[in-house]
């Protein structure tokens, strides 16, 4: 057709037409993209306990010292080892384990091959076979992508599925061995959030995971993401879990599962929305300091509380944060220093108007 012609169409059939149009272009957007995303090293913030022990790990792997990786491992599974923060170390020590310097399938296939060997040559390890099952499951979401399902090829789906299959057996096949893992069950819950399973076997594979270990805090951030409206849940499902969990868990851990639940979700999902008059945010404050108290904060931690309290217009809370920040702002949590200056001048200038209408007071 002549493209002069174009708009003789009728205005039915030309807005079709220019909708169609528009998706193409975006979809070639999305694409170019998500293949420049996969050229971008991995970055660790080294400055942070946990940062390091991803490092170490990750550095671990390359160099195929499997022999340290299964001593560490076992270690810090055997000891139920926290970091600053009450992160778990096991669970650190996988995210190490899980992605490759950059997202190239060249890499990925390096990645694979190494796990591979290292499951060759410790055939009892349940911590190689994880770090494998963890790692399809990344690379599943590489070919997907974190787009609505509207947006996603049925190229693209094949791919995913097909990877999350490969992780499924790698699951499978660790529940035989003799040694079992915490990350395990998190594993699954996010393999079964992934292929949609129904709430019925989604929440028969939590109760079977706190029965295991009650308060490995990764469990129910998985169980909290299944509920959010945008995957599996209902308007006021998470709002429940968040007050049922910490209810469960109770006390003080009970006070810290709130806040990371609370804070984890309000932090990272600029669009997600919540009934505010279900949840406590001073109660969600007085998890974090619960949690600074009982295991310490270091500068991950730190960073993450400023960002919550920034969004959650609690400016004073977030002004001291960033005291004690300095300038060990984390690129992992702000994306770039000028969101962290833009937060951290922000506050201050809010603590200094709130000193000044004190005192004349």
């Amino acid at each position: 057709m002549n493209p002069s012609l174009s708009f003789q169409q009728p205005p039915n059939e030309r807005r079709n037409t220019l909708e169609e149009a528009k998706q193409i272009l975006d979809k070639q957007k999305r694409d170019s993209e998500k293949e420049a995303q996969k050229f971008i090293p991995r970055k660790f913030d080294l400055p942070t306990e946990t940062g390091k022990v991803l490092s170490d790990a990750f550095e671990a792997l390359n160099k195929e010292n499997f022999a340290w990786l299964e001593q560490e491992a076992g270690k810090a599974r055997k000891k139920k080892e926290r970091l600053a923060g009450g992160y778990w170390k096991i669970r650190n020590i996988y995210h190490g384990l899980s992605i490759p310097i950059n997202g190239t399938d060249e890499e990925w296939k390096k990645h694979f091959e190494r796990l591979n060997r290292w499951k060759e040559q410790f055939p009892q390890s349940i911590t190689a076979r994880v770090a494998l099952a963890e790692s399809w499951i990344y690379y599943a979401w590489e070919a997907r992508g974190d787009g609505y399902v509207n947006t996603v090829s049925a190229e693209d789906w094949r791919l995913f599925e097909k990877r999350l299959s490969f992780a499924e057996k790698e699951l499978l096949d660790a529940k035989n061995l003799e040694e079992r893992c915490p990350q395990w069950y998190s594993s699954w819950l996010t393999l079964a959030r992934a292929q949609g399973r129904d709430w019925d076997e989604y929440d028969a594979i939590y109760r079977e995971a706190i029965k295991f270990e009650p308060h490995y805090y990764p469990y129910a951030l998985q169980k909290g993401t299944y509920l959010l409206p945008r995957w599996h849940g209902k308007p006021g499902d998470w709002e429940a879990f968040v007050e049922q969990t910490s209810r469960e868990f109770g006390g003080t851990e009970g006070l810290i599962i709130y806040y990371l639940l609370v804070s984890d979700y309000i932090r990272d999902y600029k669009d997600l929305v919540y009934d505010k008059d279900k949840l406590s945010m001073d109660k969600a404050k007085q998890g974090f300091y619960a949690l600074k108290k009982t295991y310490g904060a270091d500068s991950q931690t730190l960073n993450e509380f400023a960002k919550f309290a920034c969004r959650i217009n609690d400016f004073l809370a977030a002004d001291e944060a960033f005291e004690e920040i300095g300038d060990n702002w984390l690129d992992g949590v702000w994306n770039s220093k000028e969101m962290f200056d833009t937060y951290k001048t922000l506050s201050h200038t809010v603590k200094t108007d709130y000193d000044k209408q004190t005192k004349r007071r």
